[in-house]
């Protein structure tokens, strides 16, 4: 159980470094969903909480309000 808390964890804290990197680019949640491949909504909610921790991205502060 674990493992899989650890395993999604990760995955998150890489879509957040991911579409932190396509916001400090200018690109907006249609551009970066499709790139991702992700939803608009769920890549939007994380837009959101990114552009309240910018300019310094802290990918573990993002997860802790995103959880």
């Amino acid at each position: 159980m674990l493992r899989k808390q650890g395993y999604r964890e990760g995955e998150i804290k890489n879509l957040i470094q991911l579409v932190s990197k396509k916001v400090k680019r200018g690109q907006g949640c249609k551009t970066i969903a499709a790139a991702l491949e992700s939803d608009e909504e769920y890549i939007q909610s994380i837009i959101d909480v990114v552009n309240r921790h910018a300019p310094e991205y802290d990918v573990d502060a993002i997860y802790e309000e995103l959880k």
